[in-house]
């Protein structure tokens, strides 16, 4: 009964053009059933991130979204669960309090003004690194249901699949979803690929990839694509130019669909993309044509002196564009706020390494990815399939408070000790994941 309810919840939580005013607070049934299951705590966990991610943080004048009292009941459950009988590491707490005071003497030091709300998001980022980075190999261990939520996001992803194709129009809604943690969806084709069933990892890559395209953000496809051509290479290095072979079979053959039909595609991002990338041959041109904004924050961001690019700006800090480079920019846009545009001071930026490094620095980027990618290629699938997942999450949800929420958590279901006690004789069993539930 509880599978047949939650699955009813994934459905209804799609239902952003039939139920415009129920579906985003479908996940107050979540909440509560995790309340109602507190002793449980793998099931309580999993019920959160459902509800986290059922949840509608953003609607952009288009869609309703989920009151903030009931937001922020999830995310003081989503906290609760990150701080719920830590321990912190000795060592690490010091690294971590270290760090904290470089940062707090570059806030100090900072000419440009500091923004409350990037204030806000940055300190609620350092105590998550805290509650990640600091814990002790004691208290690691995370209970999670990952079949459960791989179950529910495949029953989302077909719900937004019908919407993509029964009520969706480019014209009127622009994108198909603009929730901030909506990219998690990318966890069901990481899940079967991470088990090895080809036919079904195959189905989930289709489905998802088509999810995406409706979701229209390029930055999503570009993470979710490099990051399964990641995991090939470090896994399947060996066959990997006889994989590629087969895979520019597929390829060719839809770029050259593209090139006979820009005109009618061209309304979708994710295709004109690989449009301009056909087209173009000097990256930098073709960087500065498919994203101005983007190409424009990147000159700005490394224009900083090496030890600010290090380091970081501090706490709550942005970009100053002294030379007006963001002229292009208008006010009916929604790349920058309009305060921002008549300041010259901008916090709403649009790539992790930029939006994170800006303030904690090139170090920390560096670092997180680096782990990350190496995760991708460790020996054990679960680890390596969660790696995939944060990749993503990192690149593309980290901008609002409920996707830092969320990648913590998921950071925390990687890192924990209980699926890394697998032998070594298992870890090719294609019921791997059977061992660790």
């Amino acid at each position: 009964m509880l599978t047949i309810l939650l699955s009813c919840c994934a459905v209804l939580g799609a239902q952003r053009f039939l139920l415009p005013g129920i579906y985003s607070y479908v996940c107050i049934v979540p909440l509560v059933l995790a309340i109602y299951y507190f002793s449980d705590k793998s099931l309580r966990n999993t019920l959160v991130v459902f509800a986290l991610f059922i949840s509608v943080d953003n609607g952009s004048d288009v869609f309703v979204t989920t009151a903030g009292p009931v937001r922020y009941l999830i995310y003081l459950a989503c906290i609760y669960i990150v701080f719920e009988h830590i321990r912190f590491s000795i060592s690490r707490t010091i690294g971590v309090l270290f760090l904290s005071c470089i940062y707090a003497l570059q806030t100090l030091l900072s000419e440009i003004p500091i923004d409350a709300i990037t204030l806000s998001r940055d300190l609620l980022l350092f105590a998550l690194i805290c509650g990640v980075v600091c814990r002790s190999t004691r208290s690691r261990s995370f209970s999670f249901d990952i079949e459960l939520l791989t179950y529910l996001l495949v029953v989302f992803s077909l719900t937004e699949l019908a919407n993509f194709l029964l009520f969706f129009s480019f014209i009127e809604h622009a994108y198909l979803s603009y929730d901030s943690v909506k990219s998690l969806v990318v966890l069901v084709p990481f899940y079967f690929i991470a088990k090895r069933k080809t036919l079904l990892a195959i189905g989930a890559v289709s489905l998802v990839t088509v999810v995406l395209i409706a979701y229209v953000t390029r930055m999503i496809i570009l993470t979710y694509m490099g990051t399964i051509l990641l995991f090939v290479v470090i896994h399947y290095g060996r066959s990997f130019f006889k994989m590629s072979f087969i895979v520019l079979l597929f390829v060719l053959p839809l770029l050259q669909f593209i090139s006979d039909n820009q005109e009618r595609l061209k309304s979708y991002k994710a295709v004109a993309f690989l449009s301009e990338v056909q087209s173009t041959k000097n990256p930098m041109d073709l960087f500065r044509r498919l994203d101005p904004v983007r190409f424009e924050e990147t000159k700005l961001f490394f224009s900083r002196d090496w030890y600010t690019l290090l380091v970081g700006s501090g706490f709550g800090s942005g970009l100053h564009d002294k030379d007006d480079a963001f002229n292009f920019v208008s006010e009916q846009q929604t790349a920058f706020t309009p305060q921002e545009l008549r300041s010259g001071y901008f916090y709403n930026l649009h790539d992790t390494w930029i939006d994170i490094g800006l303030r904690f620095g090139c170090g920390f980027i560096i670092w997180l990815y680096g782990y990350l990618v190496l995760q991708t290629g460790n020996l054990d699938p679960y680890r390596s399939m969660m790696a995939m997942c944060l990749l993503v999450l990192v690149s593309c949800a980290s901008f609002t408070n409920g996707g830092l929420l969320l990648t913590a958590l998921m950071f925390l279901v990687m890192r924990s000790p209980k699926y890394n006690h697998v032998k070594t004789s298992k870890l090719n069993d294609p019921n791997r994941l059977a061992y660790v539930s």
